[in-house]
């Protein structure tokens, strides 16, 4: 399904006319009407309004995926039940991080998976 097909098919669903959407955040019916024709693609601004105010994800909106929830009415441990107890736990454990730590965290994940990504072009190579 294109993004013009699941905007009509996620404005429908909130009972909006084009003219609605208009009113609501000032997109102009001839516009969304581009979008929804994928004529035109929204600008990554329009595109939030519209998925704020269709109240699905972004996610949905360009097919990543078919959930229509946005992200923010899915609990947490919902989203995390995908992952091990480890990926879990780590995740968990980054969110009670400072914004610094968070920093020192991923530039140390970045150093790391240089480091494997050498040793295994190494290996490939048959260099140790």
């Amino acid at each position: 399904m294109s993004l013009g097909e699941r905007l009509r098919l996620a404005r429908e669903k909130k009972e909006l006319t084009q003219i609605a959407v208009f009113k609501k955040i000032g997109i102009h019916n001839k516009t969304l009407s581009g979008y929804e024709n994928s004529v035109a693609s929204p600008d990554p601004e329009s595109l939030k309004d519209l998925a704020l105010l269709y109240d699905v994800s972004s996610d949905y909106l360009l097919g990543i995926t078919n959930e229509m929830l946005p992200v923010h009415k899915i609990k947490s441990t919902e989203v995390l039940n995908v992952y091990s107890n480890n990926e879990r736990n780590l995740v968990l454990n980054y969110r009670e991080l400072s914004n610094s730590s968070q920093v020192r965290i991923l530039e140390r994940l970045e150093t790391l998976l240089e480091i494997e990504k050498t040793a295994k072009t190494n290996k490939n190579n048959g260099l140790k």
